[in-house]
């Protein structure tokens, strides 16, 4: 019993995004579907104005993000005229990051 030695299986794995394919295959999601579904929930719910994803790192906070980014480009798009993905530093310069999206 037990796991054997060098006995790993795949659970994800990464490929280039291209313009409007998914950012991120994976095989498994372990059961984080209601996350993607807050999310969508939150993005619709106009008294929302930040949504913040934070937590200790590789707890699945990109992957939480690819799935609702591809949700929406795959599916139902809640409304939404645009889907600009930014990813920045923690030194980012807000007037900068404004400027290059725009």
């Amino acid at each position: 019993m037990g796991i054997e030695r060098n006995d790993f299986h795949i659970i994800a794995t990464m490929q280039s995004p291209r313009h409007g394919e998914p950012m991120l295959t994976e095989t498994t999601f372990l059961g984080q579907d209601w996350y993607v579904e807050m999310v969508r929930d939150h993005l619709i719910d106009n008294t929302v104005g930040v949504i913040g994803i934070h937590g200790m790192t590789r707890v699945g906070k990109m992957t939480l993000l690819n799935k609702v980014n591809n949700s929406l480009q795959e599916g139902d798009r809640l409304g939404l005229e645009y889907l600009i993905w930014v990813v920045a530093s923690k030194e980012f310069q807000l007037e900068k990051l404004q400027a290059k999206v725009s």
